[in-house]
């Protein structure tokens, strides 16, 4: 990504968890020069809360 764009970078921001969801997803991680729509680039990211640990755990990473 970096070699097509060097100003791309990975920016995830974890929504409101204050409902104890299970899972947490977040949309278009990618930023290339403050753009997060650009569909080459455009990558999901879920983590699922692991009871055991009491963290988030990644539990996908890819484009849907």
């Amino acid at each position: 990504m970096k070699t097509q764009n060097p100003t791309c970078e990975f920016k995830v921001i974890l929504p409101d968890q204050s409902s104890h969801p299970d899972t947490v997803t977040v949309d278009h991680v990618v930023n290339c020069g403050g753009r997060t729509d650009l569909k080459e680039f455009d990558s999901n990211v879920e983590f699922q809360w692991n009871k055991t640990t009491n963290e988030w755990e990644l539990s996908y990473f890819g484009s849907r």
